[in-house]
């Protein structure tokens, strides 16, 4: 005879029921807004450019400097074999750089303001950097539209030029960057281009290749507005070293040695803000040392929206990393960590490679925000916070593939997302593998644990998700499958108060459910199987049953009520020669028969997980008819 299952409505109501929540574990305080500068009100329209009859004209040839001056008495121009020096007392001038010369440069002393246009210029220095900016205000750099312009530095710097002059393009004041043309620059022992102030982008095409250094080195900070922007560089893409890093839109590529996106001051002064803050954008990183992060930021880093690809091939280095709190609001984000654990001789600890890293909290929000995670190296992470972790929206997905981490009698585990204080989940998608091998937990916290939303999904050689401290499920689609280990696993107390949750331990000595504290069902829908499983308490609101036996994968379990109506149909993922399975669901009621069924048949119906919504069920065999009597009901 077969059943019709009727119920289906009904399960998905239950999978999404709120029930009343007792006092728990607080939320992580996080802090409610990131601690970033606002944008710099320092930039140029640079769509007006016009070269009037006022501007410096320069124009290099192999074998002469043609010079335009209307200004002579309050601009100095003189030459050296190709080499220009510059010294201005006008405001607001222009001076335009063209032609090519393979033995030339450029330098300028002014107190004020200018800008600087290229027009088609090639140049190649032999004492030093090509272009050096000695004045201390703002320089306009504007790229003569569909111009291709660029520079290269010397070899060897000459010890006449100021120590402080370290790159292929210097300036001791902010530059702004313009115009719809093209720029290369090229060092050959500096870094490519450097201020002792900022550097701001708000368009053009600019390539820089470094063989020693960084590619951007600023004080104040730097800004992206629009336009492109690749860099090779020995050491670091992009580093701030007392001032902080925006990002509001452009095209952005980095290929580093080093870090790709760094602020790096760690001294005293409050009045520094050292964060990092990305509006939009494309972001592409790649870095090859070790310790080499992706973007890391002395304070907080906060991401608004972008595409962001990261991919790291060092050992212990991190995609995203912050010395504070990380806030994820938006955007969409492939992070790769190839790199294994390895020692840090500072901290005396073992250091492992991670998607996301900070030693502060992190917010991960937004309905549209997608972080896909991968670190395949020993001992990796997907997510590592010291801080707490609050994830409210979003979808995330995290796979780690790499074993223990070993040295000496030091080891550092694989974990897919990991927190040492409160881990909070109230929304969005979440998916985790972590298949390494001993250790490779899905979601651990070392604080408490709560859910208050969302869907997640856990695949994990070890523990699915495990808490130090309480763990309180509130609601949400939990789905939980570990290979060798507990589904469930907290020291502390478990509360169920709500959700949907399937928690599929390994057989053996490993549990579905694992509670060393109270552990009590108020309301939700809970399946947890294993070789073991901790009991619920008496004194929970909520009815369960446990039945204890033997289950093969493939097959089926039915509970219906002895008046025929399903209850729950589930289909083993794997085989038990001891089998703990307990269920506990809202509908389950003190006094009233049932019937439990093995094997048998389902047509029609979605399996979700194992769990059969809809369908019809054809009864194998029957196991026990019985009542329920306590709020614990053993079925043996």
């Amino acid at each position: 005879m077969k059943k019709t299952c009727t119920f289906g409505l009904l399960i998905l109501l239950i999978f999404w029921m709120a029930c009343c929540k007792p006092t728990g574990p607080d939320i992580p305080d996080i802090p409610d807004n990131p601690d970033t500068p606002d944008n710099p009100i320092d930039s140029v329209d640079t769509d007006t450019m016009v070269i009037d009859s006022t501007a410096v004209l320069i124009f290099y040839t192999d074998t002469a400097v043609h010079i335009t001056n209307p200004l002579e008495d309050e601009i100095l121009v003189q030459q050296n074999n190709g080499h220009i020096s510059v010294q201005s007392q006008a405001a607001g001038m222009k001076f335009v750089l063209s032609g090519a010369r393979q033995d030339a440069s450029f330098s300028i002393a002014s107190d004020s303001s200018f800008s600087l246009i290229l027009d088609s210029l090639n140049l190649a220095s032999s004492i030093g950097p090509a272009i050096n900016i000695q004045g201390t205000e703002r320089t306009l750099v504007y790229l003569k539209d569909s111009t291709e312009n660029f520079i290269i530095d010397a070899q060897v710097y000459s010890s006449e030029l100021n120590t402080s002059t370290r790159s292929c393009f210097y300036a001791r004041g902010g530059l702004i960057f313009g115009g719809k043309g093209k720029l290369k620059i090229q060092s050959r022992s500096q870094h490519a281009l450097c201020s002792d102030k900022y550097v701001r982008i708000q368009d053009g095409e600019l390539t820089l290749e470094t063989e020693a250094r960084d590619g951007i080195h600023v004080s104040n900070y730097f800004v992206m507005d629009q336009g492109s922007l690749q860099i090779s560089s020995l050491s670091d893409g992009i580093e701030c070293d007392s001032g902080f890093v925006r990002i509001n839109g452009g095209k952005l590529s980095i290929n580093s040695g080093d870090e790709g996106i760094v602020t790096s001051y760690l001294g005293q002064d409050t009045t520094i803000n050292s964060s990092i803050v990305i509006e939009q954008g494309e972001i592409n990183i790649n870095t090859t040392g070790e310790k080499s992060m992706g973007i890391d930021a002395s304070q907080d880093l906060a991401i608004y929206d972008g595409n962001i690809r990261i991919e790291l091939e060092g050992n212990a280095s991190k995609a995203l990393k912050s010395d504070k709190n990380i806030f994820i609001l938006g955007g969409n984000f492939e992070l790769i960590a190839k790199g294994d654990a390895s020692w840090d001789e500072l901290e005396t600890d073992l250091s492992s490679a991670a998607g996301i890293k900070c030693d502060g909290s992190l917010q991960i929000s937004g309905s549209e925000t997608s972080i896909n995670i991968l670190s395949t190296g020993t001992g990796g992470k997907g997510i590592n916070v010291t801080g707490q972790i609050l994830i409210e929206d979003g979808t995330i997905l995290v796979k780690t593939t790499g074993n223990q981490h070993l040295y000496g009698v030091y080891y550092s585990n694989a974990k897919g997302i990991k927190s040492d204080a409160n881990l909070t989940i109230s929304g969005g998608k979440i998916k985790v593998e972590t298949t390494g091998g001993i250790g490779s937990d899905g979601i651990d916290s070392d604080g408490s644990l709560i859910i208050e939303g969302g869907e997640i999904e856990v695949l994990a050689y070890d523990d699915c998700i495990k808490s130090l401290q309480n763990m309180t499920l509130n609601n949400g689609n939990i789905y939980c499958y570990s290979t060798h280990n507990d589904a469930l696993d907290t020291k502390a107390s478990l509360t169920v108060n709500g959700g949907f949750i399937l928690a599929s331990g390994a057989e053996g000595s490993k549990n579905g459910v694992n509670c060393n504290g109270i552990f009590k069902i108020n309301g939700g829908s809970l399946l947890a199987t294993g070789g073991k499983n901790t009991n619920p308490s008496s004194t929970s609101a909520q009815n369960t049953i446990i039945y204890n036996g033997l289950g093969n994968s493939g097959d089926y379990v039915h509970l219906q009520t002895a008046e025929g109506s399903p209850v729950m149909t589930y289909q083993f993922p794997r085989s038990y020669s001891v089998l703990k399975l307990m269920y506990s669901a809202s509908d389950l009621t003190k006094g009233k028969g049932y019937s439990l069924y093995m094997g048998g048949e389902v047509t029609e119906g979605e399996n979700v997980h194992g769990f059969i919504l809809g369908g019809s069920y054809t009864p194998g065999t029957l196991l026990k008819n019985f009542n329920i009597t306590y709020t614990v009901t053993t079925v043996n």
